[in-house]
């Protein structure tokens, strides 16, 4: 497919895409974690109660060898505290919010619900602390440690408040983003095609279970892991929560031994001995070190099992374009890039406290990563698999072919293919991949990109202008064109109306590509549906 002279170029700047797409994904982001902290809580009660009930059987084996007292029984009635109605409701809460920002629907009430999650959250956060028959045993320790106390509730609290005031920002600023787009710009961000079960795929969303399950060989364990593995992702939070509060409990430990403090100055005043002050100096800081290491132990454990959780499930999702074939009957998607750049790694926005807190994921996210999430709804998402791979990896379905068939295998998937997604290099296959979509008018339904490190360098821009000079034969000697060229530019598509559309964003980051790829796939298979009617109608 060669477009005329005389073509019309464009770009496509999606920067305040790019950014209102971010902006709302705090929002869902902030859901998640909120869902995620109750599930820990509820798989922490069951973890706190087993190894309770394996201390006392300790307990009790011990004491019937020595003159210990037998040990009383844990309570299994503390596990049912949790289930209260008010946290159903909050949960229920938390999904329909996250549904309708997910979905990218205006809806100024549902900032009401935000702020009766979170006062619901302060409330159940406080009223512990702050009650005088609250667990605290410190409140009844004397004047000075009830002071201490309350000072550490107080601190608590005004951290949790600080923060929740943040969420609520996220929730109203979410909303004037999703106001300040048209409806087609909605559709193009929205998680869901029109249709579609949004509700069931929103509560799938929120847990962290992908719609690729659907290619995995145990289903049920395979999102029990991914659940799991969903706590990763916030795990920055909980480490800034834990310093907090290891901050708050300080002056507990001051109190704790002010006493002991004194009677040891007392003993250096008079110069008895000093041992007495290291002493108790010591023991104040090895206590304070233990509580931090025991706390900063527990993040570690819970990294260790949400990376193996993580690991585990995508081994159960791994699977080969011939399996893949047999599950999905779509027409696929095709992802072509090279072997060099396998994943095609794609570079992190600067750094942002936000998306340091709460979209941690989106730091280490690759195309391949990108490709599974987005292209799985409109069908299967394959390409040609390295040689050298000693399995298939997690992602994109692959396909192994010998040096002499592989090009033989392109051209059918490309014809076979719904649309393509290419990244463009130097390397003799990936030119040659160019050459057949030009050849076998393969290009409007081709996006091409530019990997993240070739953007704004001198190789990125002759790759561009390579491979638009393919499509174009005028590219050349049209000046026009070429002034669009401009700093930014990491990709770009051929319409069916003959335009050419250079995509440009500010700041290019993970958030970019998905916009691109996700506008992209929306665009063609809208195209497709109304040329599948259209064919229907004629006939």
């Amino acid at each position: 497919m060669r477009v005329q002279a005389g073509s019309i170029y464009g770009i496509d700047d999606i920067s305040s895409l790019e950014s209102g797409y971010r902006s709302v994904l705090s929002g869902m982001r902030i859901c998640q974690l909120y869902c995620f902290m109750l599930l820990f809580i509820v798989l922490g009660k069951f973890f706190f109660f087993g190894a309770q009930f394996v201390m006392y059987l300790l307990a009790l084996a011990i004491s019937q060898f020595s003159a210990m007292a037998p040990p009383t029984p844990p309570e299994a009635g503390a596990l049912a505290t949790w289930w209260h109605w008010t946290e159903i409701l909050f949960l229920l809460n938390i999904w329909f919010i996250y549904y309708v920002y997910s979905a990218f629907r205006p809806a100024w009430f549902v900032i009401v619900l935000c702020a009766i999650a979170l006062g619901h959250n302060i409330h159940v956060q406080g009223s512990d602390l702050l009650s005088p028959d609250g667990p605290d045993p410190l409140m009844d320790g004397g004047p000075r440690m009830v002071e201490a106390s309350a000072w550490y509730a107080y601190a608590y609290i005004a951290g949790v408040l600080i923060s929740h005031v943040f969420f609520l920002y996220i929730a109203v600023r979410g909303q004037r983003t999703i106001h300040a787009l048209d409806a087609g710009e909605r559709a193009r961000l929205s998680h869901y095609e029109p249709g579609e079960r949004a509700g069931a795929d929103s509560l799938r969303e929120l847990v962290n279970v992908p719609r690729a399950i659907i290619y995995s060989r145990r289903k049920i364990s395979t999102a029990l892991l991914m659940v799991v593995a969903g706590v990763a992702n916030f795990l920055n939070y909980w480490r800034v929560s834990i310093a907090f509060m290891i901050a708050c409990m300080t002056p507990l430990f001051f109190v704790i031994f002010s006493p002991f403090a004194s009677l040891a100055y007392e003993e250096f005043a008079s110069g008895s001995s000093i041992g007495a002050v290291v002493l108790v100096a010591g023991m104040g800081l090895a206590l304070l070190v233990l509580l931090a290491g025991l706390m900063w132990g527990l993040l570690w454990f819970v990294r260790v099992v949400c990376r193996a959780a993580t690991r585990g499930a995508r081994n159960q999702m791994r699977v080969s374009l011939q399996d893949i074939q047999h599950v999905d009957e779509r027409a696929p998607i095709l992802f072509l890039r090279s072997f060099l750049n396998d994943k095609v790694d794609l570079v992190a926005r600067g750094f942002s406290l936000e998306q340091w807190l709460l979209d941690a994921g989106a730091r280490t996210m690759t195309l391949d990563d990108l490709m599974l999430r987005d292209g799985t709804r409109f069908g299967p998402v394959v390409a040609l698999g390295n040689p050298d791979d000693p399995a298939p990896p997690y992602g994109v379905a692959r396909g192994y072919f010998s040096h002499d068939t592989w090009k033989e295998a392109v051209a059918g998937l490309c014809e076979d293919a719904q649309f393509i997604v290419m990244v463009l290099d130097a390397t003799e296959g990936v030119d040659w991949e160019i050459g057949h979509i030009v050849r076998r008018h393969y290009a409007r339904k081709t996006l091409f990109l530019l990997a993240a490190e070739d953007i704004d360098a001198g190789k990125g821009r002759a790759l561009l202008v390579k491979a638009l000079s393919r499509i174009d034969t005028m590219w050349n000697e049209d000046k026009s064109a070429q002034v669009q060229m401009t700093d930014r530019v990491f990709g770009f598509e051929y319409d069916a109306t003959d335009r050419i559309r250079l995509l440009r964003c500010d700041h290019v980051s993970s958030y970019s590509y998905q916009v691109a790829v996700r506008s992209f796939m929306r665009r063609r298979a809208g195209l497709t549906r109304h040329g599948a009617a259209d064919a229907q109608g004629h006939a």
